[in-house]
């Protein structure tokens, strides 16, 4: 016996899916979307201990090298803060690690108004800026 639609008897398990199954693999499909959104911060994550130990190897070639991986963490050596020197120094190395996921939070943040590639490019800049900025207050 065929079925009025011409599809035969095996058509009803193969049509639409029932409401149940459908919105639950649609909950699923939506919250992995939105962890995949958090990819930046995960990929800081796992260059965070590679970014300070780059940092540890680049300091042989001079300290302008070291400087250019992570120009937050050595704008904010010293005196600057205005903390004691003992919580200055664990304030600059808790920012060598904290950089990189606090780069991916803020190409997360970015990407809800921007593309990829101009966050990455206004990222850039700001690394630019840290970079410069520490460059003139160590020559002047």
């Amino acid at each position: 016996m065929s079925s009025p639609n011409g599809r035969g008897r095996g058509s009803k398990s193969r049509g639409k899916k029932s409401g149940r199954s459908g919105a639950g693999s649609g909950r699923k499909s939506g919250l992995a979307r939105g962890l995949a959104r958090w990819w930046p911060v995960l990929v800081g994550i796992v260059i965070a201990p590679f970014a300070v130990r780059a940092v540890d190897y680049l300091t042989f070639l001079g300290p302008w090298y070291a400087r250019l991986v992570t120009p937050w963490a050595f704008l904010l050596q010293g005196r600057s803060l205005g903390l004691p020197t003992n919580w200055g120094d664990h304030v600059v190395e808790a920012l060598m690690y904290l950089q990189s996921p606090l780069y991916g939070l803020f190409l997360v943040m970015l990407q809800k108004r921007l593309r990829f590639g101009t966050a990455f490019g206004l990222l850039l800049v700001l690394h630019g800026l840290a970079y410069g900025a520490l460059f003139l207050l160590l020559t002047s």
